[in-house]
């Protein structure tokens, strides 16, 4: 039990006191035990005298009976036990040695003279004390133990006091925790176990009842623990340690008395009653200010009364033997409380109150302080050098002492920590000294109440010109000039001049007034003050900066600037001088570009003047220093989006890094290049589109550009081209007449020639150029127009050789109406005709067959396909315009108009599909036809001179052709005008877009039958 009490009381106190508890836990048992033997044993169970005291077996003798001596053992380690329960309560502030003088009160007299009222003869199984004979039962001493126990610890918390700290004179009770709880609980089971050695020995003897006894022991402790640990997580919300602890042992305490007869439902009820007593108990000792430091009044007077009482509330009167009915037992229980509590308390408090006052039983305020292992026993400890050397430092402001360190110890981690924070604040201090040693600011430390200076760094003296010896002492309205007549002293005065402290104090930023030198000169200063409180004293630093030399390069500054925004003024393009991109400055120009006003540009975001998809390119631009011009789109405040050229340039100013950005309004510039690339696509359209060639180049005849008619005519590729010049293409080139006619280009007037051009195979053809001077930029170029003549050239021979065949022919070759017409006019026949529909068909085959047939079963064979066309042609009412080898051209809506003409070609192509199949079939020759048409305005007219020709022009017959060539051997291919005039009266099959010479990507239709009625009808 009393390493149970030791390990209990050392956890729940501070652990200055530790070895007081060890020393008194161990002590005491010796204490107890020598005057146990010497004489408390005697008293308690010798020969009784009247049942109220013994008077044999003084100094106990070894040689006794085994029982008897073990049975002395057993009563020796009671008597230790309720000796040492005072030691918790007064733990902290009582002397050891008023403490041993305790112990031998209860040892020697108070616990001996009560255990032989109620135990005497307990050994020979009849109860000889007074007490005893009544009928008081207490099996294993919630009375002559527990309650003797604590009523001495009652008598003595009012005569020893409070611990310092623990009862405020305002304000509620303060805990004072305890240093090990770990260790606490430790002591709590070792307590249990005790437990069950002395409520389980009570019985004398080894039989059943023991195990019942030790099993209502338990449940009564587990009792109480709950009832504590539920009633303290709900009034204070956690569970504590202490209360959980005291809770279980107050059960223990309240079953001792009758543990060995009650049920294990009584046992659980007395237990968590037991706990509620101790809680109550413990809140009275609050109330009335005695301070228990472990709670051993609540644990073990209040759990001993209560298992007093106890007895016979819930004991079995059977189990129990005394013959008394519950009442009775209860009067005789009250009786033994009542009397325990006269001879306990009575004797403690007298002779304690008489001690005390010859020689006090607590310690000094300053040993409580330092606590009782030093106090009492002079322990030395590593906590006590640490303080030591912490209150020499606090009275000799000495940073360089170091607390002692002892090694795997946690005082010594402590310590070692401790030494490690004094290094750093040495070590701050050493550099903090130093800085203000050689800072190029002045330093002083001056006091609230009259602005005194205390402390000045060495450049104070060289800033203000005094010397360090007057400065200190002087007021700081003599340093300064803060707007007040400082040479009468007034309250109002120091009022102000506190409130400009206190506001330069609370703004954190300097603030600039005038300083004050030796010589009375004045300059300008910048002022930062900081307030510092130590306990109840205020004081200000303040850093003192000489600004003479800045205001001189401020106004320098203020009057760049001013140039600067002149000049910026002035320009037209807009300036911006931002930092990170935060504007900090504007020119007019700005303003007006982006339609804010200068209040609002300000302090604003740069990146929200372009639009948001070209934010992360302009800040790439500001942090990577990129000086080059760049275009983004700018936004205007009203939404605008506009072209704008930015280029920024770096800007120190005063350490800071600052850009300025010169920014363009390129709107004007965007809509010319716009216009120039309209212009130069359209110009290029015209001339991919073209069939005449276009020749670009300069004035030495270098090729510049040419287009794809150029390229097929000579038979080069387009890059081979622009590595020649005119010389290499042009067979005979006229300079002298371009010499002569040079003015008339000058005045824009193109000039006609007639040329011959050299194919890259070496042979050549006529072409008629028309060249015309083009201006790019500053430099000069000609354009040629390119034609070949060939045919008119053969024309006009043919025409010039067969004038007179050409006369006889003429019906032959020439529709009759034009006939009739070029007979009677003279001038030229040619007409214009919105609608028409043009055919050109092409042989697929036929030339592989002239080179395996005659020339005359060829031209007879011909003859008879081109025969049949033209009977085809006469039939649907449409002209013939020409053949030319194995192809042939019809067109329909000319030379008289008429609305069907697409209709009328369609059937035609398709009646020419069925006899060309129908004629291969024949002669049994694999060949077909390929067709194609288009509809569209063409101009028709008669050309030639003797030999005339009713021939088409426009894009009309040019797509028509190309629809041929780029047709399918045995399809008809129509373009997508001409499909609008055949949907829905001819099946027509999409084949898509098709990539066409000259035209480039066209939608093209394969025409399959006409729609007749129900069904469909098709010549194939």
């Amino acid at each position: 039990m009393q390493a149970g009490f030791m390990c209990l009381e050392s956890g729940l106190t501070r652990s200055k006191n530790s070895i007081n508890v060890a020393v008194k836990n161990f002590t005491d048992f010796g204490c107890s035990v020598a005057l146990y033997w010497a004489f408390g044993f005697a008293l308690m169970f010798g020969t009784s005298f009247q049942g109220w005291i013994g008077g044999s077996g003084f100094f106990l003798k070894t040689d006794l009976p085994a029982f008897d001596l073990a049975f002395f053992l057993f009563q020796a380690m009671f008597c230790g036990t309720a000796t040492t329960i005072v030691s918790g309560a007064v733990a902290e502030r009582m002397k050891f040695g008023s403490y041993l003088l305790i112990a031998c009160l209860i040892s020697g007299l108070i616990y001996p003279i009560f255990g032989h009222w109620a135990w005497n003869g307990v050994n020979h199984g009849a109860l000889m004390g007074w007490l005893g004979k009544l009928g008081f039962v207490d099996f294993a001493g919630s009375t002559v133990v527990h309650s003797l126990g604590g009523w001495v610890s009652l008598a003595s918390l009012p005569i020893v006091g409070a611990r310092a700290g623990r009862f405020p004179k305002f304000g509620k009770a303060e805990k004072i925790h305890g240093s090990n709880l770990p260790i606490s609980v430790l002591g709590a089971l070792i307590l249990w176990l005790g437990w069950f050695g002395f409520n389980g020995g009570s019985t004398l003897a080894l039989n059943e009842d023991v195990a019942r006894i030790i099993v209502n022991t338990v449940l009564a402790g587990v009792a109480g623990m709950m009832t504590a640990l539920i009633t303290g997580w709900w009034s204070r919300e956690i569970p504590e340690v202490d209360r959980l602890i005291n809770g279980s042992l107050a059960g223990l305490v309240a079953i001792t008395a009758c543990c060995h007869g009650v049920t294990a439902i009584s046992a659980v009820t007395i237990g968590a009653i037991a706990g509620l007593v101790a809680i109550a108990v413990e809140s009275l000792l609050i109330r009335f200010q005695l301070d228990d430091a472990v709670g051993a009044v609540p644990v073990h007077l209040g759990g001993g009364i209560w298992g007093t009482l106890a007895v016979a509330l819930f004991g079995d009167p059977e189990l129990l033997g005394t013959g008394l009915n519950r009442l009775e037992q209860l009067g005789v229980q009250v009786l033994g409380i009542v009397s325990c509590f006269i001879l306990a308390f009575g004797i403690a408090f007298l002779f304690l109150s008489v001690v005390n006052r010859f020689s006090p039983l607590r310690v000094s305020e300053a040993d409580e302080y330092i606590g009782l292992n030093v106090s009492e026993h002079r322990a030395k400890t590593e906590i006590l050098d640490l303080f030591r050397v912490m209150d020499s430092q606090a009275k000799t402001q000495d940073l360089t002492l170091r607390v002692p360190v002892e090694p795997f110890t946690e005082v010594g981690q402590i310590a070692d920590r401790y030494n490690q924070v004094m290094n750093a604040l040495e070590e701050a201090v050493t550099r903090t000294d130093a800085i203000v040693r050689t800072a190029t600011d002045a330093i002083a430390t001056f006091n609230a109440l009259n602005f005194q200076i205390m402390s000045v760094n060495p450049r104070a003296e060289v800033i203000f010109g005094y010397q360090k010896s007057i400065l200190l002492g002087m007021s700081l309205p003599q340093l300064i000039e803060f707007g007040l007549d400082i040479l009468y002293w007034q309250p109002d005065k120091h009022l102000k001049i506190e409130e400009l402290l206190s506001e330069i104090v609370a703004s954190g930023h300097p603030h600039e007034l005038v300083g004050i030198r030796a010589d009375g000169s004045k300059f300008p200063l910048e002022v930062s003050i900081t307030e510092a409180k130590f306990r109840d004293t205020a004081f200000y630093t303040g850093t003192f900066r000489d600004i003479t030399h800045r205001k001189q390069a401020q106004k320098a500054l203020e009057e760049s600037e001013e140039r600067f925004r002149r000049l910026s003024g002035a320009t037209l393009e807009a300036i911006i001088v931002h930092e990170q991109g935060k504007i900090i400055d504007v020119n007019q120009t700005c303003v007006k570009m982006f339609g804010y006003s200068l209040s609002d540009l300000i302090d604003r975001n740069g990146l929200s003047l372009v639009v948001p998809e070209h934010r992360d390119l302009l800040l790439k631009h500001i942090v990577t220093g990129y000086e080059k011009p760049y275009e983004v789109t700018g936004l205007k405040q009203d939404g605008t989006r506009f072209p704008i050229e930015i280029e920024g340039r770096a800007l120190p100013y005063e350490g800071r890094e600052l850009r300025v950005a010169a920014i363009r309004d390129i709107t004007e510039r965007k809509q010319a290049q716009a216009a120039l690339r309209d212009s130069e696509e359209r110009f290029r359209s015209v001339m991919e589109q073209a069939a005449d060639g276009f020749i670009i180049h300069d004035l030495e005849g270098q090729i510049i550009e040419v287009n794809h008619a150029v390229c097929d005519s000579l038979g080069y590729s387009r890059q081979e081209l622009l590595d020649r010049s005119m010389a290499d293409i042009e067979q005979k080139l006229p300079f002298a007449t371009l010499k002569q006619r040079w003015r008339e280009m000058i005045r824009g007037v193109p000039i006609a020639l007639e040329g011959v051009h050299r194919r890259q195979d070496g042979s050549t053809f006529p072409v008629d150029v028309r060249v015309g001077l083009l201006e790019a930029g500053n430099r000069k170029l000609l354009l040629a127009l390119c034609r070949d003549i060939t045919e008119r050239k053969q024309a006009e021979i043919a025409l010039r050789n067969e004038q007179e065949k050409s006369e006889r022919l003429l019906l032959n070759i020439l529709p009759e109406a034009i006939a009739t017409r070029l007979k009677q006019e003279q001038g030229t026949i040619a007409d214009g005709f919105s609608e028409a529909t043009v055919l050109f068909a092409d042989i697929v085959g036929f030339t592989k067959l002239a080179s395996r047939v005659s020339p005359t079963e060829l031209v007879h064979l011909l003859n008879d396909i081109f025969s049949t066309f033209d009977l085809l042609a006469e039939r649907h009412g449409l002209e013939k315009i020409k053949t030319i080898g194995d192809a042939y051209m019809v067109v329909g809506g000319l030379p008289l108009p008429r609305e069907d003409h697409a209709e009328a070609i369609a059937r035609m192509a398709l009646d020419m599909q069925q006899e060309v199949i129908e004629f291969s079939t024949k002669i049994r020759e694999p060949f077909t036809i390929r067709i194609g048409i288009n509809s569209g305005p063409v101009i028709a007219g008669v050309i030639g001179l003797k030999k005339f020709i009713y021939d088409l022009w426009g894009d009309t017959v040019n797509i028509a052709s190309r629809m041929e060539s780029h047709g399918i051997p045995g399809a008809i291919q129509v373009t997508e005008s001409t499909y609008l005039r055949l949907e829905g009266k001819f099946v027509l099959e999409k084949r898509g877009p098709i990539q066409v010479k000259g035209k480039g990507q066209m939608t093209t239709y394969l025409l399959k039958n006409e729609v007749r009625g129900k069904g469909l009808t098709s010549s194939l």
